[in-house]
């Protein structure tokens, strides 16, 4: 029984391939013989039924590219519409095309094609800017696709395949552009249900997609791989597909799309997904123009894209809203650099959906944002830029950190950041693009805790900072700063104009700072480590490399800069020296402190000042000063100022009320000590209330007259003079003293080197008796005296001061002498 079956089964194989084999011969005789009338009706029927022309180069019969299928082979076919000699371009062309036949619709002599293969083809879709198509070649044409046949007939090509076809559909009209080279692609065609169902696989490769090609193409030369499923409604011409695995540039995406045929207005929707793609990658997956926006920021790591993509398929650009996720990632944008970065974020070309979708209309927003500056961690809620063409950012930025964090990224060596903490909080909003004035769109503030700051310069250490540091449009305030200096309790206020954008400038223009100082008591004496030429030698800041520079720059602005400076303190103590109430103006350039006014309130009177110290970088510092005293207690200021480095009159020699006008030259060492040698002026004074107490000048002239009168405590009346201070000798211009033991005129010089020589006129009214209840009373300087008795005051060779008559006014001729010669060098 197997034998025969065998047998039988064998014999029918046989008769099958040999009726198959001579189908085949007799239609390839067939064909082969009417090869040129096959054409040529061929030829005249496509011609008959479109708008333009074809030609057919040859038709043939193959079985060894199809096999073991049998297929009709036409080749080298041509395409062209009506006006091809006007837009020059060809419609379709192919090299081969094969139509593989079904043996059972040969046989029932309805040949039907159950694949089609096109080889080395190209179809161009032209729209020009006049609104004419080369498609309307079509418009006489019955359906002929797999999807129209479908819907007329029910009848369908099985499978396609297309090797080597360059399709592109231009349209000038409204400025589209698709051009892809079709290197492989297999559809298998099948119904499921009410749905048309293609399987692809394909090979693409993508020279343009351009829904505008002023702004250019997406995934231009792009590769396009993968096998999915496709989905098609015939009754509302509506494909789809859901998650289909496609891979762009060998980088794998999922898509799932819904795209609707409709002749007036046929639209798509398109979801993307990617994970891990390098952000370098997505970026250029979309237009040149988004590209370049993007462009101002990089990624290093890969991140997961997720996408929407949607729109008319006929005109305009599409919307597009993408939404990414990054971890740990590092980020790089023109203003500032991030390491392990996180965030999400999204993307849209139409913030205003009134305004056209394009990059001037486009955002891009970051969620939850938190990266690592350096070190420092920032957190932001959110961060937005807008307008991709000229990107602007807004954003706030807060952080935590250490001072000696923040130091270690300065790395300035005027403030040296030690220890403590700080609050960062920091908004901008100006253009992501770095440029000279970024800094005027950076506002925000940093508070400061429990911080020790080192002034390098000095080597002074501020202990205990506490307050606010706030910057705002390039302007930086200092908001209620306290610290201790030097034992000195101090609260500071102030700010500078255009700090920030000074720092970005390479010109090192001068920085204005106005600052302000209050203090419930200062101790100058603890202070002189400010005034000293040099600091000790301090460790250098080491900054992170690429902000040396900066801080450097900073540095030199605070250096270098004008410093507005307002001071006040209840209370001033300097070695003996104690004031109230003090207030002063002060402005500080470089190694100058100019006082512009300065008042305080000292020994029962007051004080003014205006004035200029310089030379505050070496050891000796010259003052320049106008000092105005009302009221003093003159005991009180000798004893505060030490005399003024002079012995004739001291504090314990004198008593009164003083008020003058002085306008002195002198110099001190940084230890804030006057040398005398050096006091240079003129002091023009009054002293009222006055007593004099054991005043040698006047005590030994009892040795001359009128020894029964106590000159141990001398009372008189308003005292006042202008005196001349010159290389440690002070010129007494004639000077009444009228007193309560007697009247004198006094002139001449008094000197700490040893020449002293100072007249004495005793006029004879003195030899009147005295009542007890005498006052004193002036009657001018400038009165003769009338009778009177000189006495001169004159330093012998040991610089002790000598009494004796002047019977012949010698002091008078030579004084007289002296200012004639005067005049003649004059």
């Amino acid at each position: 029984m197997k034998n025969k079956f065998l047998k039988y089964t064998l014999r029918a194989v046989l008769i099958t391939i040999g009726i198959y084999l001579l189908l085949l011969m007799a239609i390839y005789i067939y064909i082969s013989s009417n090869k040129k009338s096959i054409v040529a009706k061929v030829t005249t029927e496509i011609n008959d039924k479109i708008q333009g022309i074809v030609s057919i180069d040859n038709i043939d019969v193959t079985l060894f590219t199809t096999f073991p299928s049998f297929a009709v082979q036409i080749q080298n076919i041509t395409i062209k519409d009506s006006l091809y000699a006007q837009h020059g371009h060809t419609f379709f062309t192919a090299k081969n095309v094969y139509a593989k036949l079904s043996f059972l619709s040969l046989i029932k002599r309805k040949p039907e094609v159950n694949k089609l293969v096109v080889e080395k083809a190209s179809l161009y879709l032209f729209k020009d800017s006049t609104g004419y198509t080369n498609e309307n070649l079509l418009n006489r044409k019955k359906p002929t696709t797999a999807i129209a046949t479908a819907k007329d007939d029910n009848s369908y090509i099985n499978k396609i395949e297309l090797r080597d076809v360059h399709f592109t559909k231009e349209d000038k009209q409204k400025s589209k552009l698709f051009d892809f080279v079709i290197n492989n692609l297999k559809c298998n065609t099948g119904i499921e249900k009410d749905e048309m169902v293609y399987e692809v696989q394909q090979d693409i490769l993508v020279k343009s997609l351009a829904f505008n090609t002023d702004k250019g193409s997406f995934i231009q030369e792009k590769t396009l791989n993968g096998k999915f499923k496709l989905y098609y409604k015939k009754e509302t011409n509506f494909l789809h597909f859901n998650n289909i695995q496609l891979a762009i540039n060998k980088q794998p995406f999922v898509f799932t799309g819904q795209f609707l045929f409709t002749p007036s207005n046929p639209t798509f929707n398109l979801q993307v997904s990617a994970k891990n793609i390098l952000y370098a990658d997505a970026k250029s997956l979309v237009t040149p123009s988004i590209n370049k926006g993007l462009s101002v920021v990089s990624l290093e790591k890969p991140l997961d894209v997720e996408a929407i993509i949607n729109g008319p398929l006929n005109a305009g650009e599409p919307l597009i809203k993408a939404n990414f996720t990054v971890k740990n990632n590092s980020l790089k944008t023109p203003l500032i650099n991030f390491e392990k970065t996180s965030f999400t974020g999204s993307f849209t070309n139409q913030i205003d959906s009134t305004k056209p979708r394009n990059d001037i209309n486009s955002k891009i927003e970051l969620q939850n944002f938190i990266g690592d500056w350096n070190g420092l961690i920032f957190n932001a809620k959110e961060i937005i830029a807008t307008n991709i063409e000229n990107p602007t950012v807004k954003t706030e930025l807060i952080a935590k950190a250490t001072l000696q964090e923040i130091n270690d990224i300065i790395g300035s060596d005027a403030l040296q950041l030690i220890s403590g903490n700080a609050a960062l909080n920091i908004s901008y909003s100006g253009p992501l693009i770095k440029n000279t004035t970024n800094n005027t769109f950076a506002n925000g503030n940093i508070i400061v805790s429990n911080g020790e700051i080192l002034y390098g310069p000095k080597n002074i250490p501020l202990h205990n900072c506490t307050g606010i540091i706030e910057f705002k449009n390039s302007d930086v305030f200092v908001h209620k700063l306290s610290t201790d200096v030097l034992g000195n309790n101090i609260t500071m206020f102030g700010y500078a104009k255009n700090l920030l954008e000074l720092i970005d400038k390479d010109a090192m223009d001068k920085a204005e700072i106005s600052w302000s100082v209050t203090s419930p008591k200062l101790n100058l004496e603890k202070l002189i480590p400010l005034f000293s030429s040099q600091g000790k030698v301090v460790n250098k800041s080491k900054g992170k490399t690429a902000y040396v520079k900066t801080a450097k720059k900073i540095d030199a602005l605070l250096e270098h800069g004008n410093l507005k400076l307002n001071a006040k303190t209840n209370q001033l103590i300097f070695q003996k020296f104690v004031s109230q109430n003090v207030e002063a103006d002060i402005v500080l350039k470089e190694n100058k402190w100019i006082i512009q006014k300065a008042t305080l309130q000292h020994a029962g009177g007051s004080m003014n000042v205006q004035g200029m110290l310089s030379g505050l970088d070496s050891k000796r510092i010259t003052t320049t000063a106008n000092v105005t005293f009302t009221n003093v207690d003159i005991e009180k200021l000798l004893y505060s100022f030490n005399n003024f480095g002079q012995d004739g009159i001291t504090y314990k020699n004198i008593e009164g009320k003083f008020s003058a006008n002085a306008n002195i030259v002198a110099n001190m060492n940084n230890q804030l000590i006057l040398d005398p040698e050096s006091i240079n002026g003129r002091v023009n004074f009054s002293i009222k209330n006055g007593k004099l107490i054991q005043f040698e000048p006047l005590y030994k002239l009892q040795d001359f007259v009128f020894k029964k009168r106590n000159f141990e405590e001398i009372t008189f009346a308003e005292l006042k003079n202008t005196l001349n201070i010159n290389n440690q000798e002070v010129t007494i211009n004639r000077m009444e003293i009228q007193s309560s033991v007697l009247s004198l005129f006094v002139e001449g010089i008094y000197s700490l080197k040893g020449n002293t020589d100072i007249s004495i006129q005793l006029p004879l009214s003195n030899f009147k008796k005295r009542k007890a209840d005498f006052t004193p009373e002036n009657i001018g300087a400038k009165k003769g005296g009338g009778m009177s008795v000189f006495v001169r005051a004159k330093a012998d060779e040991n610089g002790k001061i000598k009494f004796k008559y002047d019977a012949f006014k010698r002091f008078r001729k030579e004084d007289v002498e002296e200012k004639t010669e005067k005049k003649k060098k004059n």
